[in-house]
This record gives C-alpha cells, structure tokens and sequence, in this order.
C-alpha cells in the first residue's frame, strides 16, 4: 500500500523568510565562531613567528593573522545580519508603497534606504515609513559591530610565576677559597689570613653598608635559602672583665706626653708556645694593652693559640668606646708637668666595652631581583651550633680526595670563618685617640708642642659602625678636625641605618652583611662537578609576557543588542510579508513586474524615457498607483496583475491626486 505523499511547503515560506533565517543562523554561527576563536586565544602569549608569503618578499606576523581572522568573523556577522535587515526592509518598503498611490519622489526615496544614508533624515518618511526607517537606521548602524568586536581581543603585559630547581649563589665554606696559606710545614698548610676577595667584600660593605648584590639565575627571580655561616655574638663584657680592661687603658692613657684613646678595638691573645719562652705566664689576655711592653695588641684574629689554656676558647673581638677622652686638656708649655691633665680615671668613665664571639650559626632567608636589580635579601639567624675556635693548620691528605674533604669538613669551614672574621678584625681594630708629642729643640728651634687626632690601623669611622650614637663624639670631633669642649656639649649626627640601634647590634649586623656578601664572589661558589656541591634550591621565575586578553562581556553584548535588532526587524519583515501574502526584492525585475500595471499621474514625455539622473520635477511630484493583488507573489514579487501593455498605461494619466495624497 503506497503511503500518502507528503505535503509540499508553501511556496511563500520558501522566499524571504527562508532567507532571513539562514542568514540570521549564518550570523548566529558566525558569532559564535567568533567567540571561540577568541576565547581560545585568551590568556595566550602573542605569537612571535611570522609568516612569510609569494617567497619572502611579504610577511605577515601571527598576531596580524589573528586580529585578521576576528575582523573576518565580524564583517561576516555584519553582512548576514544585514542581508537580514535587508531582506525584511524590501518586505516593509514594497507592502507600503503598494498599499496607496505613492508620489514618486518619495517611491525613490523609500527604496534608496539601505544605500543613502542622507534619506534618514526625512522626516516626512519618517511620519509615513516608521518602521522602514526604524529598519534603516538599524541597518546603517550595524557596522559599528564589525569595529568594537574585533576590539575585544587585546594585549596586556602580564607577570605570571614558574617554579624550577636552579642553582644559586652559595659561599663554599668546606673548601680553602676563603682562607689563605702559607709555607707548608711537614705536609700541613698554615693559615695567614683572609683571601683577597674576602678582603674585598668586607672593605665593600664597610664602605657602603649595604649586602653586595649576587648574580641571580634570571634577572626577575626570587629564592628561599638554608646554609650556614659565621655569626657574630656582641653584648657587654661581664663587670670582672670590663674592670681589667679599663685598668689597662687606664695604665696607658698618657695625657701630659701622650695618646688618650677614645676608642680601641682589639682581639683576645694567647701567645704560641713554640715561639714564647717557657717563662710566660700569661698565656691568654684579653686587655689591649700587653701588659709587659704596653704596645697595643695589633693582631686581627684571635685567640690564635690555643695551647696555653685548653684550646676551646672561641675567636673573640672587643671594643671600648671611650667617650670622654674629649675631656683631655693640653699645654704649649713645653717644660711644663702634668698637674694640667685630669685625673686618669677621668677617661675610662661612662666607657662602653663589648666583647663578640664568633659562632656557627643557621641562616633563613630570600632573596629578590626585578630586572636583575636586587630588591631586598631578608634573612634571619637561626640555632647556634657552635662557638669557633682557631685552626692554625690543615693536613695536606685531607684536600687529596673529596672524601677527604668531607671528613675534613669541619676544619675547612673553620678556617673559611675565621677568614672572614680576620677580615672584620682587619677593618674595625686600632686605635684613636688625643695625642699630644712634645718635641725637643733642636739647633735652630725652640722646644714645640703639637696635638691632635691620632689613628691607628682601624678604618671604623669610615664604616656603618661609624654612624652609631655611642661613636658620634668622633664623627663630631673629625669632622671639625679641631680642639673640642673638654666639657662636652658635641652635637651628634646618626645615620638613619643606625638610628635607633645599639653599637652591639649594629657590629652584629655588619657582621651578618659581610657574611652574606661573600654570595656576590665568583671565586667563593661551590663548584658544581664536585660530590660535595649542594642540590639545586627551587627559584621562582617571574615572566613578563604579552598575553591575549579577550573582553567576553563586550562581545556578546555587542553581538547580542544587535542580534536582538535584527530579529525584530526581521519579525516585522515576516509580517510584511505575510500580509502582501508574498516576497519581495530590490531587484529590477521586481520593479519592474510590480510597475507593468502601474498607472501614473502624469504622462511620461519622450525625452524623459531614457531614465538619466537628475529625475524631472514633474516626474518626481507625480503620483503612481502599483496594481494590487491578492494572489500569493512569486520571490521577484509577481502580482499577477493583467491587462494593456505597460506603455498603454504608462501613457494614460492617473488622477490620484485629487484624491490627496498623505506623503505631502
């Protein structure tokens, strides 16, 4: 049994609405087309290829090939929306104009829309074609998509964060780079002081105050770092100690023909007994003054034997800071005694005098860099491990092999602090003080007195320590360079990185910052063949690229308002063409089917036939009537009007204007 044939579609659903629905469902997909293109450049970098075309000699980048392919997408939503508008336009403007007689001025009019912008401002269309204006506008305001869509995707300059296991810049303590030698002696290496790098980084520090800049992995950087180093422990010496060096400085003070010392920095002495004879006593001191000779100690590491007490004293720094020597007086008398000079108690009153040990100690900090410039390096002293002691020498047969080194580790670290500890010593022990020398006469001149400010050996002054309150009568003192108010009175300039600060503190500090320079070194890294070379620290590198940045909200705003338009225009473009029960176009032979039947105001004259610009006045204000029809049009707009030729009608006049006519 044969089934019933299907339906046929009407055949007025198969011309203007069947194209305004595919080209607003080609535009649909083309939005979104657009969209995922976009979103998934978003958060890309830009691309940095390019794309070389007809053999090289034109080349576009990857970034021109991707703004193009979004610009593409919007002129395609533009031109499928707009075929849509279009269509519905012909539907609203070809329903009216058949509707009534017509002027035809304004038949022109009304069909230039989609192509002269300037007929928008009609306003005598506007009263009797609203909605074909409304249409219009839409019409002539739908290329602003194909402008702010593109516009969505942009480039921003982002940071964004990688973590990967580097290596850093660490000091190797377990090796002899920071110490160095001597003669050897009967296969042992003897020490004799701080490499010259180290030297180097502890003048450099001194000078500027600051931790020296490291050599970072990647100029935008940061690190967490564990290590350990040296440490300094600085407070104020017990009561029994500080007595018997006052008592010392006080035994050396000489103010009627000598220095007064305002500040002296020295290191704790034990003599070696291999060079001493037996009949010292005195093994270990810790005055500044030797108390047999009374020449001031100038060594700048020390103890540096241990055998005369019990070898576990540990390397120890001290410093008094007298502040009223400023009360010494002088005499030009030459021949005179010494009843002018205060009492020698006088100067060791209101002394300050700190002892600091050396020890081993954790370090926690991190490092940062921006453009290679180092940001800040925080790092805080953890658990102390141990006080250090002197090394004097290390056996030759433990630098042979690197398992040597490692059972020798704890004697080459020793050595490495206590290098950088003589560097220390080097730059803040001496001595100032008032001198006031008396000089005989000679043959051709009088007996002659002159004083001033003596320095010895130390550099403090020149130093971050230099700065602190306790300190401040010898900034004053040198920087008026001249006889100064026994009484007191000086005024005091701190700098602000010690502002604040006590003298132990900021010693500690020094220390610390030298410590944690020995990283900006080249010579001092580990090397990274040996077994004994650390594991890599994780180090955060921050990059700055050029990432896409797609404003979805832009997009489908703009895409969605003017969707939103087209589909009204179109809903009202499907009425029109309901109700004229048929589609029309703007194409010439839809004009000229519908205008076959036509009557006309007005005859046409010879002349006028051949349709050039400018259209006649007497044309322009005569009125035609389109023939009506009530069958269903064909996609051209066939009326099925019938009757005389078109010439017949064309030639015959239509009154239609005593009727009156509503476009006037």
């Amino acid at each position: 049994m044969e089934g019933k044939p299907s339906k046929p579609i009407p055949i007025f659903l198969l011309g203007a609405p069947l194209k305004m629905a595919v080209s607003v469902l080609l535009g649909v997909g083309f939005m979104l087309g657009h969209y995922f293109f976009y979103h998934s450049l978003n958060g890309q970098p830009t691309p940095d290829a390019g794309y070389n075309i007809w053999g090289g000699s034109f080349s576009v980048s990857g970034q021109q090939v991707n703004i193009g392919i979004g610009s593409l997408f919007a002129l395609l939503v533009k031109t499928t929306l707009g075929f849509a508008i279009g269509t519905a336009l012909d539907q609203v403007t070809w329903r009216q104009i058949r509707a009534e007689p017509t002027k035809v001025a304004t038949v022109d009019d009304v069909l230039s829309i989609p192509s002269a912008l300037f007929t928008l401002a009609n306003l005598k269309l506007w009263r009797r074609y609203t909605l074909a204006m409304l249409a219009g506008v839409i019409l002539w305001l739908l290329p602003i998509i194909s402008v702010v869509t593109p516009a969505t995707l942009t480039v921003r300059s982002t940071s964004y964060n990688e973590t990967s296991a580097e290596r850093v810049p660490r000091v190797d303590y377990a090796s002899l780079k920071l110490a160095s030698f001597g003669n050897s002696e009967d296969g042992y290496f003897l020490y004799d002081g701080p490499q010259l790098d180290v030297q180097t980084v502890a003048q450099s520090v001194a000078a500027g105050g600051d931790v020296l800049s490291v050599t970072p992995p990647f100029p935008n950087s940061s690190w967490h770092l564990d290590f350990y180093g040296p440490a300094l422990d600085c407070h104020n010496i017990d009561q029994s100690s500080r007595t018997e060096i006052l008592d010392n400085i006080q035994q050396n003070n000489n103010c009627s023909d000598g220095t007064v010392y305002g500040y002296l920095s020295w290191v704790r002495t034990a003599y070696d007994w291999d060079d001493q004879p037996h009949t010292v006593t005195v093994p270990d001191s810790i005055v500044p003054f030797d108390e047999d000779t009374g020449d001031l100690e100038t060594g700048t590491l020390g103890p540096a034997y241990g055998d005369g007490f019990d070898g576990t004293a540990p390397l120890t720094l001290y410093m008094a800071v007298l502040p009223e020597m400023l009360k010494r007086t002088y005499t030009d008398d030459y021949f005179a005694n010494d009843s002018y000079c205060p009492k020698p108690s006088t100067f060791v009153a209101n002394a300050t005098v700190l002892e600091c040990t050396l020890y081993n100690t954790s370090y926690s900090g991190n490092f940062t860099f921006v453009n290679g410039v180092q940001q800040s390096v925080n790092f805080t002293r953890g658990r102390v491990l141990n006080n250090v002691t002197y090394v004097h020498k290390i056996y030759d047969g433990d630098l042979n092999t690197a398992e040597a080194q490692i059972n020798a580790q704890s004697d080459l670290k020793t050595l490495s602090y206590q290098a950088v500890m003589d560097a220390l010593g080097r730059v803040l022990v001496g001595a100032i003080g008032l001198a006031q020398t008396r000089l005989a006469p000679g043959t051709m001149s009088a007996p002659t007195v002159t004083h001033g400010l003596n320095i010895t050996d130390t550099s403090v002054m020149s130093t971050v320590v230099g700065s602190v309150a306790e300190l401040a009568f010898l900034a004053n003192y040198t920087e008026h360079n001249g006889p100064v108010d026994p009484v007191g009175g000086l005024s005091t300039t701190i700098s602000r990185s010690t502002a604040g600060q006590s003298l132990p503190e900021i010693i500690e500090g020094f220390f610390e910052n030298i410590t944690l320079s020995m990283m900006s070194s080249d010579s001092l890294q580990f090397n990274y063949s040996s077994k004994l070379a650390p594991a890599n620290v994780p180090v955060t590198l921050t990059q700055i690229a050029n990432l896409y940045s797609f404003s979805k909200a832009v997009l489908w705003a703009t895409y969605g308002v003017a969707l939103l338009l087209t589909l009204g225009v179109v809903a009202v473009g499907l009425y029109a063409h309901v109700a004229s029960h048929g589609s029309y176009t703007s194409k010439f032979s839809t004009i000229l089917r519908t205008t076959h039947g036509a009557t006309l105001s007005t005859s046409i004259e010879v002349v006028d036939e051949n349709g050039q610009d400018p259209l006649p006045r007497y044309i322009a204000d005569s009125t035609i009537a389109l023939a009506s029809t009530g069958a269903t049009g064909g996609d051209d707009g066939d009326d099925g009007a019938s009757g005389s030729s078109g010439l017949d009608r064309r030639r015959r006049p239509y009154h239609a204007v005593e009727q009156g006519e509503s476009d006037d």
